[in-house]
């Protein structure tokens, strides 16, 4: 092979000795590296950078115009990204050859079944782990550079993984990022047009080439022939290589049956067309490329020996974020999707993928696209969208070098033109940069119309990066920006919903000297005007005057009288607060506030706790509890505290938010707070 030739004049120019990194980024090289000259944009500041910076030598390759300097050690190669590959591999201690390997390859759900295929492994007890979760956010490419690819491989092999499963990417292949890996299985999922541009594929046929040298350079192949390139794939393999096949839509080594569509995904029976066992799986992927993605897993994994146990097992465990992820609100009426849809393919296979219940709801789709790249996508997408969706916002995405305003305009052009005599409308079409405040006032303008509805949030999956302009700017994932755009939705209703049932209500709560809680406080009384509710407090008179204040800023008049001095009438009005101070015992002033007054439930809010005073009101039972961890700022916080302690039997339940009043307005509307659900993540609550 040419490239060890290569390999030889790097080690003979170095004299032996190993450098001390490999680098491509002069921004990255560190004293002792050696430095690869790769990249279509690559310009002569880099190589000065990477000299000042103290690389030991420069690598580059013939007839690209690299104009050399007089200081450091250079060597000249024909294919400079080829011998990045091979240089890391040697560097790395050759790891492929060290750990059994996976890859993945196809338009769509590649991330999903790199997932499956180590979450059914693991549940088997086969030590396994994806590239993408070693790496973390360190690579922002599907299919990481040579040398972090070959460092990752190495991590896993020296952690004593078994398997090692790869995304790789048509650009993966056309930038030789994987050259000279053999590896044990390669698996196509899937073929449709994208990635044609001038920064890209210059063809779909050289496009479908790069697909084809993945299963070409694995000892098995595992080719969906559920689709026509699929097929043509397969045939071209079959008398080469051992091949393992699977479909949605046809007999194969594996195939389903029995496929029905739900809101949260799909559920299926797989069958192994050589024994004819078959094995019902539920999946939370909505649509038909979700049972594929899932076939595609299970062929592989049948293969190495796993048994079906352990397949049902690791899909049941397995969520993969930011792909076909779905929240609802909790009046039912709305569906959110996040999902890293980014073509015409996999944004049809979302809308495909909408449940049976769902069809008739209005879809309204928020996305952006990607700058540079993909851009016979944006006039597929806009047509598909004028087609089967009732509103478009599009947003902010990663501009590279292009820019938002050119993206923006292109698009708005694109849609326009598409939306002439379609179910979309031009007056529904719109553009907030802001990809949060577009989410958000997508959800806040669909609830208004009181209609079921699905959003769909498309483009960036589980991504925190906008990338362009050679600027990384950190972003809120978009399940994190949807939960929160639907537990305000949710807090909303619930308060008009509490203001429907409390009338008449008198509620007294008990308030500590946390400035938090005193917002609260006031936040509740402002939320609580016109509801009928009356909403007195009790607190220390040090901290009488700052409880004035914060009811001020919420307009909010407080009357003020000593609990010893009280006698049970009271003077309150609308929009004004009786405040019961004391000076040391609460117990003592809420005996005589409560014995003389007629309060329908008591609230003690304290140091970031709501402790719900039980039994006799006049007889005040404290009750010690245990407080959960609630994410800060989070809408809802205290219905979700409230909540959740209540439901684990607990009595104290945190509240960190001094700006949410829903839980006192639920709490005057129902005297408990079991009308609404909760959702558990990650140990955390969020509204659901």
């Amino acid at each position: 092979m040419a490239e060890n030739v290569e390999l030889l004049k790097i080690e003979s120019a170095l004299m032996g000795k190993m450098p001390n990194g490999i680098a491509f980024d002069s921004r990255r090289v560190k004293r002792g590296d050696i430095f690869f000259c790769k990249g279509k944009g690559f310009k002569t500041e880099y190589i000065h950078q990477a000299l000042k910076r103290g690389c030991c030598c420069i690598v580059y390759e013939r007839g690209r115009g690299i104009p050399l300097a007089n200081e450091g050690v250079w060597v000249e190669v024909e294919n400079v990204e080829r011998v990045l590959a091979c240089y890391s591999a040697r560097f790395y201690g050759e790891p492929f050859k060290r750990i059994k390997s996976i890859a993945v390859t196809g338009t769509k759900g590649k991330s999903t079944v790199c997932a499956y295929i180590s979450s059914i492994l693991n549940a088997y007890g086969r030590k396994s782990v994806t590239v993408k979760e070693i790496m973390g956010s360190e690579s922002r490419l599907t299919t990481p550079e040579a040398p972090l690819l070959h460092r990752a491989a190495a991590i896993a092999a020296d952690s004593g993984y078994e398997y090692l499963i790869v995304e790789v990417s048509s650009q993966a292949v056309l930038r030789e990022r994987v050259y000279g890996i053999s590896f044990d299985y390669s698996c196509f999922t899937n073929f449709g047009k994208d990635h044609i541009g001038e920064n890209e594929h210059e063809s779909l046929e050289a496009y479908r080439k790069c697909k084809e040298r993945v299963l070409s350079a694995g000892k098995t192949a595992v080719v969906n022939i559920g689709c026509a390139d699929g097929i043509k794939i397969f045939k071209g393999l079959e008398n080469e290589k051992r091949c393992i096949t699977f479909s949605c839509t046809g007999k194969a080594d594996h195939y389903c049956k029995n496929i029905e569509m739900t809101d949260h995904g799909c559920d299926l029976t797989a069958v192994k067309g050589i024994t004819g066992e078959e094995k019902r799986l539920v999946l939370s992927s909505i649509g038909r490329f979700g049972a594929e993605n899932a076939l595609c897993a299970l062929a592989v994994c049948n293969d190495v020996g796993v048994d079906a146990e352990a397949v049902f097992k690791g899909i049941a465990e397995c969520s993969v974020a930011g792909r076909g992820e779905v929240l609802e609100s909790r009046d039912g009426l709305l569906t959110v999707v996040v999902d890293y849809a980014h073509n015409e393919m996999s944004v049809r296979a979302v809308l495909d993928g909408i449940g049976a219940e769902l069809k008739g709801a209005k879809i309204y789709a928020v996305f952006g696209l990607p700058g540079d790249k993909g851009k016979c996508r944006r006039g597929a997408i806009a047509r598909l969208c004028a087609e089967r969706t009732d509103g478009v916002v599009i947003c902010e995405d990663d501009s590279a070098e292009e820019g938002y305003e050119s993206i923006r305009n292109e698009m708005m052009r694109e849609l326009e033109t598409a939306c002439k005599g379609s179910r979309l409308t031009t007056s529904a079409i719109s553009y907030i940069q802001s990809r949060r405040e577009a989410v958000e006032s997508v959800i806040r303008a669909a609830g208004e119309k009181g209609e079921k509805a699905v959003v769909l949030v498309l483009g960036k999956g589980d991504e925190d990066q906008n990338r362009g302009c050679g600027c990384d700017q950190r972003t809120e994932k978009d399940f994190i920006i949807c939960q929160r755009a639907l537990a305000e939705y949710d807090g909303n209703r619930a308060v008009e919903e509490a203001f429907e049932k409390a009338d008449g209500k008198r509620l007294v709560a008990v308030v500590g000297s946390d400035e938090a809680v005193k917002r609260s406080l006031a936040a509740s009384l402002g939320a609580l005007r016109g509801s009928g509710v009356k909403l007195s407090a009790v607190c220390k008179r040090v901290d009488a005057d700052s409880i004035t204040r914060a009811c001020f800023c919420e307009g909010i008049a407080v009357l003020e009288c000593a609990s010893e001095e009280y006698n049970g009438k009271t003077n309150a009005f609308e929009g004004t607060l009786e405040l019961f101070t004391y000076e040391n015992d609460v117990s003592v002033a809420l005996n005589n506030v409560l014995g003389k007054g007629d309060f329908d439930k008591v609230v003690y809010l304290d140091q970031g706790a709501v402790k719900i005073l039980s039994g006799n009101i006049h007889s005040l039972r404290l009750r010690e509890g245990r407080a959960r961890e609630i994410v800060e700022n989070m809408p809802c916080a205290a219905l979700e505290a409230a909540l959740s302690g209540l439901r684990s039997g607990a009595s104290v339940a945190a509240v960190i938010d001094g700006r949410e009043a829903l839980a006192l307005a639920y709490y005057c509307a129902y005297g408990s707070f079991k009308g609404a659900e909760v959702r558990k993540d990650d140990e955390k609550c969020a509204a659901s």
